[in-house]
């Protein structure tokens, strides 16, 4: 399956293409972001796409017969405590771009990861899934 890592060039994203192109091979990975790869990254294939932007979400998709997506652009609670608008724009509109393609039916699986950071000062040392 044709998978497209979002926001591939962040802490989790470098991880996914690592552990991913093991797994289901290196010529089945589109990596995408706003920014080029890391130079000490081998990167499949890469395409500069804002994820914000949905004709641009779903040219991809389209281009590459994307069926999987795991959705990972955002901007973390630091950077996102600053200018909270710009967060949400960020971290929503690239989850609500990924969720329309999966109604229209382009792609079949998407995955958006979560962040302890979501739940508080509460939460317990061992937070369950």
């Amino acid at each position: 399956m044709k998978t497209l890592i979002m926001g591939a060039y962040g802490q989790v994203g470098i991880e996914l293409i690592r552990a991913l192109s093991s797994r289901i091979g290196a010529h089945n990975i589109v990596c995408s972001d706003i920014r080029e790869p890391p130079s000490h990254l081998k990167v499949p294939i890469h395409e500069t796409v804002n994820s914000i932007d949905p004709q641009a979400v779903d040219a991809v998709i389209k281009k590459h017969q994307i069926q999987v997506v795991y959705c990972l652009p955002a901007l973390l609670s630091a950077t996102g405590e600053i200018n909270p608008m710009v967060t949400e724009q960020i971290n929503m509109r690239s989850l609500y771009n990924c969720l329309e393609a999966a109604k229209r039916k382009e792609i079949t699986r998407m995955f958006w990861p979560s962040s302890i950071a979501a739940f508080g000062p509460d939460t317990p040392k061992k937070t369950p899934q």
